[in-house]
């Protein structure tokens, strides 16, 4: 019969100490990563705002550069009050402004335009709230 001392008894478990420290650090990791996880969160949906937006605004100055005149590009292009996505994203409507025709050397005469709008960074639809993005586009002289 193998008879241990109590002493020996007494060290085979934790302390309450060592017990509540560890619990501790595993607390303070877990509300890390917990942080961490929602800020990736979040950062993920702002760069779909913002991939979504810039998609949009590329098409438009697409179309303009194609060589349709602003009201038939916003008369082809999707509306945000009848896409609920982009309603998501598009803060306030795209505006495409042609702002006159520039001489550049050796590209000739060029007529350039200005498209802007707000990307809404917020989850509220039509807030408007969040950076405006602009785009000044060039397109050789057509009509």
């Amino acid at each position: 019969m193998i008879t241990r001392s109590l002493k020996s008894i007494r060290r085979a478990g934790y302390t309450l100490i060592e017990v509540v420290a560890s619990a501790s650090f595993i607390a303070v990791g877990m509300a890390g990563a917990v942080s961490l996880s929602a800020s990736m969160i979040a950062q993920e949906e702002l760069s779909w705002r913002v991939a979504v937006a810039r998609n949009y605004q590329e098409n438009i100055v697409r179309l303009w550069q194609l060589g349709l005149t602003p009201g038939e590009v916003m008369n082809l292009i999707p509306s945000a009050s009848g896409n609920v996505k982009l309603a998501e994203v598009i803060g306030t409507l795209p505006t495409l402004v042609p702002t006159g025709q520039i001489n550049e050397d050796g590209l000739g005469v060029m007529e350039s335009a200005v498209c802007s709008f707000t990307i809404n960074t917020t989850n509220v639809a039509g807030a408007g709230a969040g950076g405006t993005t602009q785009v000044t586009v060039y397109r050789p002289t057509l009509r």
